[in-house]
């Protein structure tokens, strides 16, 4: 049965462990959708993340969501752990993305997509964001299929994540 293709940002993986998301403002005029990467720009204010982002900004996933925020006024919350393991789609076929492949810091995967539907680029490691932990689920609650659009488990790579350690 073929998998779902539902990119859909990341989400804190079923049975794992869960960290509770964190509230910081928000940068002026953007919109970030649950699910979402996001970083902290140079005022100390969140806003999305994209795929170019340099290692060690990427600050978590957006647990709420925001539209046309105020700066002086929005809040969002964020999964801001970087131990915390969500579940995001690959964009292709994702038998590439296997968690042996993403074994040191500097042999991860990508983002990409924009607000509302990020996902795991496994073609990608120029910026190592995500290392692949485990198959995620379907919707059904069935285990993810080898190939197109298969649900993953992962973290983000401790070198690229703001609160991030190296080990």
């Amino acid at each position: 049965m073929a998998n779902a293709d539902r990119p859909n940002g990341f989400i804190p993986a079923e049975d794992q462990p869960y960290f509770p998301p964190k509230p910081y403002p928000v940068a002026g005029s953007v919109a970030i959708a649950i699910g979402d990467v996001v970083i902290l720009n140079s005022a100390g204010r969140v806003t999305i993340g994209a795929s170019n982002t340099a290692k060690g900004l990427y600050l978590g996933v957006a647990a709420t969501s925001v539209t046309s925020s105020a700066a002086a006024d929005d809040e969002i919350l964020v999964w801001d752990n970087p131990e915390q393991i969500f579940q995001g789609q690959c964009s292709g076929n994702g038998a590439l993305a296997d968690p042996y492949t993403t074994r040191s810091g500097g042999a991860c995967f990508d983002i990409e997509g924009t607000t509302g539907i990020m996902e795991i680029n496994e073609d990608s490691s120029t910026y190592d964001v995500f290392r692949i932990i485990g198959v995620g689920k379907e919707p059904d609650g069935t285990a993810s299929a080898v190939g197109a659009n298969q649900k993953k488990l992962c973290k983000f790579n401790p070198l690229a994540h703001a609160y991030g350690t190296v080990a």
